[in-house]
């Protein structure tokens, strides 16, 4: 074998493990950094307050961002087309891994890299915040889909499983599907509040502890939303794992059972 084959090997060899290790580290990065993304974006949603917060004010977050298309059945206008009476403002931020590929593919998750989904919504209506959710779904590190957000509308509708601590913050169960996804069902904790909630409710309910994002996953629930978690826990949840069983706990240290 001569000298310039053995060369062209090497380089080829060389490439084969540069360009996997490179690829890792920019995903690895770009993660990191959405993940902060979210955690500002969360500062700056629960800042807003309904009824008082302005058309600008909501727009600014918008900006700040960026926006995703927002599309629905119920004729609401997409505020990035311009300022309308009723729309709203939809943004959108997702981990490089999100997609199909990196959500199904066992390769990425033993690479520390999980799919996870941010999603934040200003309602808006005659000039000012009508109402407003953040939300975030995630791959858990047992494989299952868990989410966990916060809303605030100008008063509580009654939700099909929650935990109702006063008339101005609850904590409810709703379900998660994804569509394109074998085995893409899963739960989510979300916090809804009013006007009237007070500091202490806000507090609980916009308790995120988001770090696990940026790094080797999330457990459960209980590790990203404590107080709320523990909230509904005690008000609800304990009464369906009486009746489910343990997977209805939504965590997996015992260290952090009420």
């Amino acid at each position: 074998m001569n000298s310039k084959l053995l060369r062209t090997l090497a380089s080829l060899l060389l490439v084969a493990v540069i360009l996997p290790l490179a690829g890792i580290w920019y995903l690895k990065r770009a993660s990191s950094e959405r993940a902060g993304r979210i955690e500002a974006l969360s500062h700056d949603v629960q800042s807003l307050r309904v009824g008082a917060s302005t058309y600008q004010q909501a727009r600014a977050i918008a900006e700040r961002y960026g926006t995703a298309r927002f599309e629905n059945d119920w004729g609401i206008r997409d505020c990035a087309d311009g300022y309308f009476e009723k729309c709203v403002y939809q943004i959108s931020i997702k981990s490089p891994v999100m997609n199909k590929w990196g959500r199904t593919m066992p390769l990425v998750s033993r690479l520390g890299l999980r799919p996870w989904s941010c999603y934040a919504h200003i309602f808006i209506n005659d000039g000012k915040v009508a109402e407003y959710s953040f939300s975030t779904i995630f791959k858990s590190k047992g494989g299952q889909w868990r989410g966990f957000g916060a809303e605030e509308y100008k008063s509580l509708s009654e939700r099909a499983v929650e935990a109702s601590m006063s008339g101005s913050y609850l904590v409810s169960r709703n379900d998660i599907v994804i569509t394109d996804e074998r085995n893409g069902l899963g739960f989510s904790l979300d916090s809804s509040l009013t006007p009237e909630s007070s500091q202490e409710e806000r507090r609980r309910a916009w308790h995120f502890e988001l770090q696990c994002l940026a790094g080797n996953g999330c457990n459960e629930i209980c590790d990203v939303m404590p107080e709320a978690w523990r909230d509904f826990y005690i008000n609800r949840g304990q009464l369906d794992v009486q009746k489910y069983g343990e997977r209805y706990m939504f965590c997996a240290h015992s260290g952090v059972h009420p």
